[in-house]
């Protein structure tokens, strides 16, 4: 018999084909998995849907365990498995501006992301860093990305901030121009599987045996054709057309996006960090062992059959 195990997305986006091709590829069933997905109504509802037992996993960033444990002293939230290693955003606009820097953005009709934070907290260490004040660009009503896109084709925008499948995916015929893609900026640790500390504990091995299923699903991604993994995965994004999901697959695989392997990397964590305790969201230095763990991807843990 299977063992059941409850994943929350934070949201539906190709950013998490890495949990949805470990399904299609049978790793979920091979490692005695009964994987069940659901997305959360909100993404700020996909943390909640852990704590209060109704979810047993989610698919979500470290921002949101150091956010809770700031909270709360009490809380175990732990990440036990890497899915995004770089920033999967991009600033797109209409036309190609070659040699393209973040200093042009002041003076620009600019839209960055209000749908999560992460994204927009990084931006703003990186405008920060190049000694540009980012408040002048914070939005004044929030905007969707897809009403963003539309807005920069109806041409009452210069520059907006996004993510696949928006990226790639074609407006009347024209693809945007990206103009500079975040994951340049190296190691910035964005998505993990996290749980309670009891999940990892079980004795049933759930949380190693769901490691080993992603880090088999990460080895194909990174071996296997884009259009190839484009195919396994359609089903899943039904309402992104083949060639923009061939497009998403080629952009975050060649730019490194998606981890290639399960271990949460510490430069990663840092810049992360850094981009939110400087961004006000949380007030203390949390270290990284008080929010992730290694121990289910430690080379003698993860292997290449099923556990």
């Amino acid at each position: 018999m299977r063992t059941p195990v409850s994943l929350c997305l934070t949201f539906d986006a190709p950013l998490y084909l890495p949990v949805a091709l470990a399904r299609r590829i049978g790793a979920y069933d091979d490692a005695g998995l009964d994987v069940t997905m659901t997305v959360a109504a909100q993404p700020d509802d996909a943390a909640p849907m852990v704590l209060d037992g109704r979810a047993d996993v989610c698919v979500g960033g470290p921002i949101d365990i150091m956010l809770h444990r700031s909270r709360d002293d009490s809380c175990d939230l732990v990440g036990f498995c890497a899915i995004v290693a770089r920033d999967p955003f991009a600033l797109i606009a209409r036309e190609p501006e070659p040699g393209f820097t973040l200093d042009r953005l002041v003076g620009r009709r600019f839209r960055p992301v209000t749908d999560v934070e992460t994204p927009w907290l990084c931006l703003k260490e990186d405008l920060r860093r190049l000694a540009v004040d980012p408040e002048p660009l914070c939005p004044a009503t929030p905007l969707s990305m897809g009403d963003g896109v539309v807005a920069l084709f109806a041409g009452e925008l210069d520059v907006v901030q996004v993510f696949e499948p928006h990226i790639s995916r074609a407006v009347d015929g024209r693809r945007p121009a990206v103009l500079l893609a975040a994951s340049s900026r190296g190691e910035t640790l964005y998505t993990t599987l996290f749980s309670r500390a009891g999940f990892l504990d079980r004795a049933d091995g759930a949380a190693r045996r769901l490691t080993h299923a992603l880090a088999r699903a990460q080895r194909t991604l990174f071996t296997t054709d884009p259009r190839e993994i484009a195919a396994l995965a359609a089903a899943d994004y039904p309402s992104i057309d083949p060639e923009t999901l061939r497009l998403t697959v080629e952009r975050y695989v060649s730019q490194g996006v998606w981890s290639r392997e399960p271990r949460h990397s510490l430069a990663g964590f840092l810049r992360l960090k850094t981009a939110v305790v400087a961004g006000g969201w949380i007030d203390w230095d949390v270290p990284f062992e008080a929010c992730l763990t290694n121990i289910f991807a430690a080379p003698q843990s993860v292997r290449s059959d099923p556990p």
